[in-house]
């Protein structure tokens, strides 16, 4: 599902056309511009304690994402996966913190949702789980998602939009009704073409452990939608 597959060379892998050289760091591959950088970036937390935030915490939102799940046959994309709202071990998962994704419990890359290394059509679903609204180009990482859709694919979405603006400045930023225009085709709304047919449920309870004692919990909306055509 890679635009190219890599190739094993030593304790790391090798892009047959460029050359270029991705390290494998504790078992998981980074592939990404600048791979070196992107592991340097990521500090003690690819060795650091493990994140007690795993596993997730029971709430209506994983019960909906494991439904959804068992429903899908094809192959899965995880993209901003954490360590999973679920514990499906056939989805592919992709994020960039490490420790995070030290718990993820399917095939994992350490890379950018705003430039996958997957080709074009390549996953009969993509997940965007609570990362519309934590990422510095949302409607980039829509585009990523919906150009990496088998022509009728699905997106299954949750956001709070609690936007930071640390993370995602305020005129990348964007209102649930724009989302779900945009989704169903109004280009004016997010500037995207898309084309699906939209389902809606909100809210829909997400519960976050930040602490051995300590559970917030948010309420998401969640949106499944099947690409047309």
């Amino acid at each position: 599902m890679l635009h190219v597959p890599l190739l094993e060379d030593g304790p790391r892998l090798l892009c047959p056309l460029c050359g270029q050289a991705y390290p494998v760091v504790l078992g998981v591959p980074v592939v990404a511009q600048g791979p070196q950088a992107f592991v340097e970036a990521q500090g003690d937390r690819l060795e650091g304690p493990l994140d007690a935030r795993w596993p997730a915490e029971p709430c209506a939102l994983k019960e909906r994402v494991e439904a959804w799940l068992s429903e899908r046959s094809g192959p899965l994309l995880d993209l901003g996966c954490g360590a999973g709202l679920h514990a499906d071990a056939r989805v592919v998962g992709l994020d960039n913190d490490a420790a995070s994704l030290r718990h993820y419990p399917g095939p994992r890359v350490l890379g950018d949702a705003h430039d996958p290394p997957f080709g074009p059509h390549s996953f009969a679903g993509v997940l965007l789980l609570n990362l519309l609204d934590s990422c510095r180009n949302p409607r980039l990482v829509l585009a990523q998602a919906d150009a990496l859709l088998h022509p009728r694919g699905q997106l299954l979405i949750s956001c709070a939009y609690a936007f930071s603006g640390s993370i995602t400045a305020e005129h990348q930023r964007f209102e649930p009704e724009q989302l779900l225009a945009g989704l169903r085709g109004d280009r004016s709304a997010l500037g995207l073409r898309l084309a699906y047919g939209v389902e809606v449920e909100d809210p829909v309870s997400w519960r976050l452990r930040s602490g051995a004692r300590t559970v917030h919990e948010f309420q998401v909306q969640l949106i499944r939608a099947r690409r047309l055509g």
